[in-house]
Protein backbone atom coordinates (compact mmCIF):
# COMPACT_ATOMS: atom_id res chain seq x y z
CA UNK A 1 0.00 0.00 0.00
CA UNK A 2 1.35 3.13 -1.21
CA UNK A 3 -0.06 7.14 0.34
CA UNK A 4 -0.45 10.02 -1.51
CA UNK A 5 0.75 13.63 -0.69
CA UNK A 6 0.54 15.94 -2.89
CA UNK A 7 1.03 20.60 -1.92
CA UNK A 8 -1.65 22.57 -3.73
CA UNK A 9 -1.20 26.35 -3.34
CA UNK A 10 -2.16 30.05 -4.28
CA UNK A 11 -6.32 29.19 -3.76
CA UNK A 12 -8.37 31.23 -0.99
CA UNK A 13 -10.16 29.54 1.73
CA UNK A 14 -13.44 30.92 3.96
CA UNK A 15 -13.17 31.27 7.74
CA UNK A 16 -15.27 28.56 7.77
CA UNK A 17 -12.50 26.35 7.66
CA UNK A 18 -11.53 26.90 11.51
CA UNK A 19 -15.08 26.37 12.48
CA UNK A 20 -14.02 22.41 12.96
CA UNK A 21 -16.11 19.68 13.61
CA UNK A 22 -14.88 16.35 14.66
CA UNK A 23 -15.23 13.00 12.79
CA UNK A 24 -15.78 10.12 14.97
CA UNK A 25 -12.96 7.73 14.14
CA UNK A 26 -11.55 4.92 16.35
CA UNK A 27 -8.92 5.71 18.84
CA UNK A 28 -5.74 4.35 18.02
CA UNK A 29 -4.59 3.37 21.13
CA UNK A 30 -7.80 1.48 21.56
CA UNK A 31 -8.04 -0.27 17.77
CA UNK A 32 -4.54 -1.25 17.09
CA UNK A 33 -4.39 -3.17 13.83
CA UNK A 34 -3.31 -6.42 14.14
CA UNK A 35 -0.72 -6.22 11.15
CA UNK A 36 0.32 -2.90 9.52
CA UNK A 37 1.48 -3.13 6.06
CA UNK A 38 4.71 -0.80 6.20
CA UNK A 39 5.62 -0.30 2.19
CA UNK A 40 6.48 2.89 2.09
CA UNK A 41 4.29 5.55 1.06
CA UNK A 42 4.58 7.55 -1.82
CA UNK A 43 4.83 11.22 -1.99
CA UNK A 44 3.07 14.02 -4.22
CA UNK A 45 3.63 17.27 -3.83
CA UNK A 46 2.05 20.16 -6.19
CA UNK A 47 3.82 23.22 -5.40
CA UNK A 48 2.77 27.03 -6.42
CA UNK A 49 6.43 27.81 -7.84
CA UNK A 50 10.20 26.62 -8.23
CA UNK A 51 11.28 28.25 -5.10
CA UNK A 52 8.66 25.48 -3.22
CA UNK A 53 9.59 22.90 -5.68
CA UNK A 54 12.73 23.72 -4.50
CA UNK A 55 11.64 23.20 -0.82
CA UNK A 56 9.74 20.51 -1.72
CA UNK A 57 12.88 18.54 -3.02
CA UNK A 58 15.21 19.51 -0.73
CA UNK A 59 12.62 17.95 2.08
CA UNK A 60 10.89 15.31 0.63
CA UNK A 61 13.53 14.28 -1.86
CA UNK A 62 15.83 12.00 0.64
CA UNK A 63 15.29 9.05 2.80
CA UNK A 64 16.08 8.75 6.11
CA UNK A 65 19.75 7.57 5.36
CA UNK A 66 19.95 10.57 2.79
CA UNK A 67 19.33 8.95 -0.23
CA UNK A 68 17.72 10.76 -3.17
CA UNK A 69 13.99 9.58 -4.04
CA UNK A 70 12.73 12.36 -5.74
CA UNK A 71 12.17 13.23 -9.39
CA UNK A 72 9.98 16.01 -10.76
CA UNK A 73 7.75 16.79 -13.14
CA UNK A 74 5.39 20.00 -14.34
CA UNK A 75 2.63 17.97 -15.25
CA UNK A 76 2.58 14.57 -13.86
CA UNK A 77 4.42 12.07 -11.52
CA UNK A 78 7.38 10.48 -11.63
CA UNK A 79 7.05 6.17 -10.32
CA UNK A 80 10.44 6.68 -9.09
CA UNK A 81 10.80 4.65 -5.57
CA UNK A 82 8.41 6.43 -3.17
CA UNK A 83 8.49 9.97 -3.17
CA UNK A 84 7.19 11.78 -6.29
CA UNK A 85 6.81 16.26 -6.37
CA UNK A 86 4.42 17.27 -8.70
CA UNK A 87 4.43 21.69 -9.62
CA UNK A 88 1.15 23.12 -10.29
CA UNK A 89 1.42 26.63 -12.70
CA UNK A 90 -1.56 28.50 -11.32
CA UNK A 91 -1.88 30.07 -14.40
CA UNK A 92 -2.78 27.10 -16.31
CA UNK A 93 -5.85 25.72 -13.99
CA UNK A 94 -7.63 23.30 -16.28
CA UNK A 95 -4.51 21.87 -17.78
CA UNK A 96 -2.58 21.17 -14.36
CA UNK A 97 -6.42 19.25 -12.99
CA UNK A 98 -6.20 17.15 -16.30
CA UNK A 99 -2.59 16.70 -15.51
CA UNK A 100 -3.69 15.59 -11.40
CA UNK A 101 -6.60 13.58 -12.75
CA UNK A 102 -4.76 11.56 -14.81
CA UNK A 103 -2.02 10.71 -12.01
CA UNK A 104 -4.65 9.99 -9.30
CA UNK A 105 -6.55 7.65 -11.57
CA UNK A 106 -4.95 4.17 -10.43
CA UNK A 107 -4.61 5.18 -6.66
CA UNK A 108 -8.46 4.00 -5.95
CA UNK A 109 -6.22 1.69 -2.60
CA UNK A 110 -3.98 4.38 -2.21
CA UNK A 111 -3.52 6.12 1.24
CA UNK A 112 -3.42 9.89 0.54
CA UNK A 113 -1.70 12.92 2.21
CA UNK A 114 -3.23 16.41 1.25
CA UNK A 115 -0.83 19.18 1.45
CA UNK A 116 -2.23 22.35 0.22
CA UNK A 117 -1.42 26.26 0.80
CA UNK A 118 -4.17 27.88 0.78
CA UNK A 119 -4.55 32.08 1.79
CA UNK A 120 -6.63 33.34 4.43
CA UNK A 121 -7.44 36.05 6.96
CA UNK A 122 -5.37 36.11 10.77
CA UNK A 123 -8.31 34.86 12.84
CA UNK A 124 -8.25 34.76 16.54
CA UNK A 125 -5.98 31.86 18.48
CA UNK A 126 -4.38 31.00 14.95
CA UNK A 127 -1.00 32.04 13.12
CA UNK A 128 0.24 32.33 9.98
CA UNK A 129 2.50 29.96 10.40
CA UNK A 130 -0.28 27.43 12.26
CA UNK A 131 -0.94 24.22 10.34
CA UNK A 132 -4.78 22.86 9.91
CA UNK A 133 -5.47 18.76 9.42
CA UNK A 134 -8.45 17.06 8.43
CA UNK A 135 -8.72 13.28 8.48
CA UNK A 136 -12.59 13.91 6.88
CA UNK A 137 -11.58 12.04 3.38
CA UNK A 138 -11.49 9.02 2.28
CA UNK A 139 -13.68 5.47 2.60
CA UNK A 140 -15.20 5.05 5.53
CA UNK A 141 -15.54 1.21 5.93
CA UNK A 142 -11.69 1.67 6.88
CA UNK A 143 -11.69 0.89 10.16
CA UNK A 144 -8.05 1.88 10.76
CA UNK A 145 -5.37 2.68 8.15
CA UNK A 146 -1.68 3.14 9.02
CA UNK A 147 -1.70 6.73 8.08
CA UNK A 148 -4.16 7.53 10.43
CA UNK A 149 -2.65 5.64 13.08
CA UNK A 150 0.66 7.44 12.38
CA UNK A 151 -1.52 10.44 12.50
CA UNK A 152 -3.15 9.79 16.07
CA UNK A 153 0.17 8.57 17.31
CA UNK A 154 2.01 12.02 16.40
CA UNK A 155 -1.26 13.64 17.92
CA UNK A 156 -0.60 12.02 21.18
CA UNK A 157 2.94 12.91 21.64
CA UNK A 158 3.46 16.47 20.55
CA UNK A 159 -0.65 17.86 21.07
CA UNK A 160 -1.08 21.04 19.30
CA UNK A 161 3.15 22.03 19.31
CA UNK A 162 4.70 22.36 16.12
CA UNK A 163 7.70 24.18 17.75
CA UNK A 164 9.68 21.08 16.17
CA UNK A 165 9.21 21.10 12.36
CA UNK A 166 11.69 23.70 11.79
CA UNK A 167 13.92 21.77 13.95
CA UNK A 168 14.20 19.09 11.60
CA UNK A 169 15.17 21.19 8.30
CA UNK A 170 18.81 22.25 8.15
CA UNK A 171 18.41 23.68 4.47
CA UNK A 172 18.43 27.61 4.09
CA UNK A 173 14.89 28.02 4.13
CA UNK A 174 15.00 26.69 7.64
CA UNK A 175 15.24 29.61 9.82
CA UNK A 176 13.32 29.85 13.36
CA UNK A 177 10.27 31.11 12.96
CA UNK A 178 9.05 34.21 14.97
CA UNK A 179 5.77 31.85 16.55
CA UNK A 180 5.95 28.39 16.46
CA UNK A 181 3.16 27.13 14.74
CA UNK A 182 0.38 25.10 15.96
CA UNK A 183 -1.69 21.76 14.69
CA UNK A 184 -5.15 22.11 14.72
CA UNK A 185 -6.92 19.09 14.05
CA UNK A 186 -9.91 17.67 12.93
CA UNK A 187 -10.76 20.40 10.11
CA UNK A 188 -13.81 19.52 8.37
CA UNK A 189 -14.66 18.30 4.49
CA UNK A 190 -17.51 20.84 4.37
CA UNK A 191 -15.34 23.50 5.10
CA UNK A 192 -12.64 22.26 2.55
CA UNK A 193 -14.84 22.02 -0.17
CA UNK A 194 -15.76 25.46 -0.06
CA UNK A 195 -12.48 26.59 -1.12
CA UNK A 196 -12.85 28.27 -4.71
CA UNK A 197 -10.85 27.55 -7.62
CA UNK A 198 -7.61 25.18 -7.98
CA UNK A 199 -7.48 23.99 -4.65
CA UNK A 200 -11.14 23.28 -4.65
CA UNK A 201 -10.99 21.28 -8.18
CA UNK A 202 -8.30 19.50 -6.84
CA UNK A 203 -10.41 18.24 -3.79
CA UNK A 204 -13.52 17.61 -5.86
CA UNK A 205 -10.87 14.80 -7.78
CA UNK A 206 -10.12 13.83 -4.89
CA UNK A 207 -13.49 13.08 -3.75
CA UNK A 208 -14.61 11.47 -6.96
CA UNK A 209 -11.45 9.32 -7.27
CA UNK A 210 -12.94 7.23 -4.21
CA UNK A 211 -9.51 6.90 -2.52
CA UNK A 212 -9.07 4.64 0.57
CA UNK A 213 -7.99 7.38 3.15
CA UNK A 214 -6.88 10.49 3.24
CA UNK A 215 -4.94 13.44 5.32
CA UNK A 216 -4.93 16.77 4.73
CA UNK A 217 -2.44 19.40 6.01
CA UNK A 218 -3.52 22.89 4.95
CA UNK A 219 -0.48 25.59 5.47
CA UNK A 220 -1.38 29.48 5.25
CA UNK A 221 -0.11 31.24 2.53
CA UNK A 222 0.10 35.20 3.14
CA UNK A 223 1.20 38.02 1.42
CA UNK A 224 5.49 37.66 3.48
CA UNK A 225 6.99 35.46 0.81
CA UNK A 226 9.25 34.42 3.32
CA UNK A 227 6.30 33.40 5.75
CA UNK A 228 4.36 31.43 3.29
CA UNK A 229 7.75 29.77 2.26
CA UNK A 230 8.76 28.71 6.08
CA UNK A 231 4.70 27.44 6.08
CA UNK A 232 4.99 25.59 3.02
CA UNK A 233 8.07 23.95 4.28
CA UNK A 234 6.93 22.82 7.95
CA UNK A 235 3.87 21.51 6.00
CA UNK A 236 5.93 19.29 4.07
CA UNK A 237 8.24 18.49 6.94
CA UNK A 238 4.81 17.65 8.71
CA UNK A 239 3.91 15.25 5.65
CA UNK A 240 7.62 13.42 5.33
CA UNK A 241 6.64 13.13 9.59
CA UNK A 242 3.89 11.14 8.96
CA UNK A 243 4.81 9.12 6.16
CA UNK A 244 8.14 7.51 7.66
CA UNK A 245 5.72 7.33 10.76
CA UNK A 246 3.55 4.82 8.75
CA UNK A 247 6.06 2.77 7.69
CA UNK A 248 7.85 2.62 11.01
CA UNK A 249 4.34 1.69 12.94
CA UNK A 250 4.78 -1.96 12.96
CA UNK A 251 7.94 -2.22 15.09
CA UNK A 252 6.51 0.46 17.62
CA UNK A 253 2.89 -1.07 18.05
CA UNK A 254 3.36 -2.32 21.89
CA UNK A 255 0.94 -3.47 24.84
CA UNK A 256 0.98 -3.03 28.22
CA UNK A 257 1.90 -6.84 29.02
CA UNK A 258 4.15 -6.57 26.27
CA UNK A 259 6.33 -3.91 28.44
CA UNK A 260 6.03 -5.08 31.58
CA UNK A 261 9.03 -6.02 33.59
CA UNK A 262 11.23 -4.91 30.67
CA UNK A 263 13.55 -2.46 32.36
CA UNK A 264 15.05 -2.38 36.06
CA UNK A 265 15.30 -0.13 38.87
CA UNK A 266 18.93 1.30 39.01
CA UNK A 267 20.95 2.82 42.17
CA UNK A 268 20.49 6.60 42.74
CA UNK A 269 22.62 9.11 41.06
CA UNK A 270 25.06 11.27 43.64
CA UNK A 271 22.78 14.10 44.34
CA UNK A 272 24.18 17.27 43.00
CA UNK A 273 24.78 20.56 45.46
CA UNK A 274 22.04 23.68 44.28
CA UNK A 275 23.15 26.50 44.10
CA UNK A 276 22.12 28.53 46.36
CA UNK A 277 18.96 30.19 46.26
CA UNK A 278 18.00 33.85 47.01
CA UNK A 279 17.24 34.76 50.46
CA UNK A 280 13.92 36.37 51.30
CA UNK A 281 13.17 38.63 54.71
CA UNK A 282 9.53 37.28 55.03
CA UNK A 283 7.52 38.19 58.10
CA UNK A 284 6.42 34.99 60.98
CA UNK A 285 3.17 35.63 63.02
CA UNK A 286 3.55 32.14 64.52
CA UNK A 287 4.51 28.35 64.86
CA UNK A 288 2.54 27.23 61.84
CA UNK A 289 3.87 26.11 58.46
CA UNK A 290 3.50 27.05 55.02
CA UNK A 291 4.30 24.21 52.93
CA UNK A 292 4.79 25.76 49.10
CA UNK A 293 4.60 23.30 46.26
CA UNK A 294 5.41 24.65 42.71
CA UNK A 295 3.16 22.16 40.85
CA UNK A 296 -0.31 20.88 40.06
CA UNK A 297 0.37 16.97 40.27
CA UNK A 298 -1.71 16.05 42.85
CA UNK A 299 0.54 12.86 43.40
CA UNK A 300 3.29 14.92 44.05
CA UNK A 301 1.40 17.01 46.69
CA UNK A 302 0.52 13.86 48.68
CA UNK A 303 4.23 12.63 48.65
CA UNK A 304 5.56 16.51 50.47
CA UNK A 305 2.25 16.52 52.60
CA UNK A 306 2.98 13.02 54.17
CA UNK A 307 6.48 13.28 54.94
CA UNK A 308 6.31 17.34 55.76
CA UNK A 309 3.54 16.42 58.08
CA UNK A 310 5.02 13.29 60.09
CA UNK A 311 8.51 15.35 60.98
CA UNK A 312 6.77 18.75 61.89
CA UNK A 313 7.68 19.79 65.58
CA UNK A 314 4.91 18.91 67.45
CA UNK A 315 2.07 21.06 67.79
CA UNK A 316 3.21 22.44 64.27
CA UNK A 317 0.16 23.12 61.56
CA UNK A 318 0.63 22.63 58.64
CA UNK A 319 -1.01 24.99 55.35
CA UNK A 320 -0.30 23.89 52.01
CA UNK A 321 -1.04 25.81 48.75
CA UNK A 322 -0.21 24.49 44.99
CA UNK A 323 0.41 26.61 42.19
CA UNK A 324 2.18 25.97 38.36
CA UNK A 325 5.28 26.98 37.83
CA UNK A 326 7.50 26.81 35.28
CA UNK A 327 11.16 24.94 34.93
CA UNK A 328 12.70 26.92 32.89
CA UNK A 329 14.21 23.58 31.57
CA UNK A 330 11.77 22.08 29.04
CA UNK A 331 8.25 19.86 29.40
CA UNK A 332 11.32 16.62 29.58
CA UNK A 333 15.02 17.53 31.08
CA UNK A 334 17.97 15.76 30.42
CA UNK A 335 20.46 15.48 32.96
CA UNK A 336 21.71 17.84 34.81
CA UNK A 337 18.61 20.11 33.84
CA UNK A 338 16.72 18.05 36.31
CA UNK A 339 18.71 19.72 39.20
CA UNK A 340 18.17 22.91 37.40
CA UNK A 341 14.75 22.58 37.20
CA UNK A 342 13.75 21.50 40.47
CA UNK A 343 15.71 24.88 41.65
CA UNK A 344 14.06 27.12 39.22
CA UNK A 345 10.54 26.05 40.62
CA UNK A 346 11.88 26.55 44.20
CA UNK A 347 12.97 29.85 43.20
CA UNK A 348 10.15 31.06 40.74
CA UNK A 349 7.56 30.58 43.72
CA UNK A 350 9.33 32.33 45.92
CA UNK A 351 9.45 35.26 43.83
CA UNK A 352 5.39 34.35 43.67
CA UNK A 353 5.27 34.71 47.20
CA UNK A 354 6.47 38.26 47.15
CA UNK A 355 2.71 39.34 46.55
CA UNK A 356 0.58 40.83 48.56
CA UNK A 357 -2.02 38.42 48.54
CA UNK A 358 0.74 36.03 50.28
CA UNK A 359 1.49 38.39 52.80
CA UNK A 360 -2.16 38.35 54.09
CA UNK A 361 -2.19 34.91 53.77
CA UNK A 362 0.96 34.35 56.25
CA UNK A 363 -0.44 36.68 59.26
CA UNK A 364 -4.42 35.26 59.44
CA UNK A 365 -2.68 31.62 58.79
CA UNK A 366 -0.10 32.56 62.00
CA UNK A 367 2.48 31.41 59.41
CA UNK A 368 6.08 31.10 61.68
CA UNK A 369 7.97 29.42 58.89
CA UNK A 370 7.63 29.08 55.04
CA UNK A 371 8.86 25.75 52.84
CA UNK A 372 8.72 25.38 49.51
CA UNK A 373 9.49 21.83 48.51
CA UNK A 374 9.96 20.73 44.41
CA UNK A 375 10.45 17.56 42.58
CA UNK A 376 11.94 17.16 38.90
CA UNK A 377 12.28 14.27 36.82
CA UNK A 378 14.38 13.74 34.53
CA UNK A 379 16.16 11.92 31.78
CA UNK A 380 20.24 10.77 32.56
CA UNK A 381 21.63 10.03 28.79
CA UNK A 382 25.22 10.94 30.22
CA UNK A 383 27.87 8.34 31.51
CA UNK A 384 25.32 6.24 31.97
CA UNK A 385 25.29 2.30 30.37
CA UNK A 386 21.09 2.68 29.40
CA UNK A 387 19.22 5.90 29.90
CA UNK A 388 17.67 6.29 33.05
CA UNK A 389 14.42 8.22 34.70
CA UNK A 390 15.65 9.87 38.24
CA UNK A 391 14.17 12.31 40.01
CA UNK A 392 15.69 15.12 42.11
CA UNK A 393 14.06 16.23 45.46
CA UNK A 394 14.21 20.07 46.90
CA UNK A 395 12.55 20.88 50.52
CA UNK A 396 13.94 24.79 50.55
CA UNK A 397 13.19 26.57 54.30
CA UNK A 398 12.74 30.08 52.47
CA UNK A 399 12.71 31.44 56.58
CA UNK A 400 15.65 30.41 57.80
CA UNK A 401 17.66 29.66 54.39
CA UNK A 402 18.17 26.48 54.08
CA UNK A 403 17.61 24.19 51.79
CA UNK A 404 18.53 20.03 51.43
CA UNK A 405 17.97 17.63 48.42
CA UNK A 406 18.01 14.34 47.92
CA UNK A 407 17.61 11.97 44.39
CA UNK A 408 15.82 9.31 43.52
CA UNK A 409 16.42 5.48 42.20
CA UNK A 410 16.11 4.91 38.30
CA UNK A 411 14.34 3.47 35.67
CA UNK A 412 15.93 2.32 32.80
CA UNK A 413 14.29 2.96 29.28
CA UNK A 414 15.14 1.81 25.90
CA UNK A 415 17.02 4.18 23.69
CA UNK A 416 14.41 4.36 20.88
CA UNK A 417 12.00 5.99 23.09
CA UNK A 418 14.65 8.50 24.45
CA UNK A 419 15.75 9.00 20.72
CA UNK A 420 12.26 9.47 19.41
CA UNK A 421 11.47 12.09 22.18
CA UNK A 422 14.67 14.14 21.53
CA UNK A 423 13.67 14.26 17.55
CA UNK A 424 11.04 16.71 18.48
CA UNK A 425 13.88 19.49 19.07
CA UNK A 426 14.81 21.34 22.72
CA UNK A 427 13.54 24.83 23.91
CA UNK A 428 16.97 26.57 23.73
CA UNK A 429 19.30 24.32 25.25
CA UNK A 430 20.23 20.36 24.58
CA UNK A 431 19.08 19.65 27.72
CA UNK A 432 15.79 20.89 27.74
CA UNK A 433 13.41 18.80 25.83
CA UNK A 434 10.04 19.88 24.07
CA UNK A 435 8.55 16.43 24.39
CA UNK A 436 8.95 13.67 27.29
CA UNK A 437 9.76 10.29 26.77
CA UNK A 438 6.58 9.09 28.72
CA UNK A 439 4.41 10.94 25.68
CA UNK A 440 6.61 8.56 23.21
CA UNK A 441 5.59 5.72 24.81
CA UNK A 442 1.62 6.18 25.80
CA UNK A 443 1.11 7.11 22.33
CA UNK A 444 1.84 3.81 21.13
CA UNK A 445 0.75 1.87 24.65
CA UNK A 446 -3.07 1.60 25.34
CA UNK A 447 -3.58 2.43 28.81
CA UNK A 448 0.02 3.53 29.59
CA UNK A 449 0.49 6.66 31.94
CA UNK A 450 2.38 8.86 30.41
CA UNK A 451 3.14 10.43 33.59
CA UNK A 452 4.11 6.90 35.83
CA UNK A 453 5.17 4.35 33.13
CA UNK A 454 7.80 3.21 35.58
CA UNK A 455 5.36 0.80 37.35
CA UNK A 456 4.52 -1.16 34.11
CA UNK A 457 8.06 -1.27 33.09
CA UNK A 458 9.64 -1.89 36.09
CA UNK A 459 7.07 -3.52 38.47
CA UNK A 460 7.58 0.42 40.60
CA UNK A 461 5.80 3.02 40.65
CA UNK A 462 7.31 6.67 39.80
CA UNK A 463 5.43 8.14 42.80
CA UNK A 464 7.10 5.31 45.91
CA UNK A 465 10.74 6.62 44.11
CA UNK A 466 9.63 10.13 44.80
CA UNK A 467 8.71 9.37 48.33
CA UNK A 468 11.86 7.52 48.61
CA UNK A 469 13.71 10.37 47.62
CA UNK A 470 12.07 12.69 50.07
CA UNK A 471 12.26 10.46 53.05
CA UNK A 472 16.05 10.54 52.79
CA UNK A 473 16.26 14.51 53.11
CA UNK A 474 16.25 16.09 56.57
CA UNK A 475 14.10 18.64 56.53
CA UNK A 476 15.53 21.94 57.22
CA UNK A 477 13.44 23.36 59.95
Amino acid sequence: MSSLCFVTPGSRMLSSLWRCAVRPRPHPLQSIPDTMDTESPSVVCICQDHEEEAVAAAILGSDEEGLPITETSTTRSSDRRTAKILILDPSNDVFNMHGLRYNLANLSSTEVILVTTILAQPLPNTHPTDLFLSQDFGNDTIALSPLQYALSVLHAEVGDFGGWLPHHHSGPSSSPLEESPKLHYDITLDSLLAVPASTSAALQILQTQQLRTAVCVFAVQTHDACVTQRSFQSAALLAKELRQLAVDLDSWCLTIESLSDTEHIVPARPTPQPKPLPCYQFPTYGKNVLLVIPTENTKKKEVFEKYITRTAPDGTQIHTITFPIESGVGEQPYNIAGSDGARNRVKNALVRLQSSHYAEMFAKESIGSIIVASIENYIQTEDIDRPADFAIAIIHNATTNQTRSSSSRGVTIAPRYVDRARRFGTNGDTNFGNVTVGKVMAARVPQLDHADWHRVVAGLSRYDLLAEAVANIQTPW
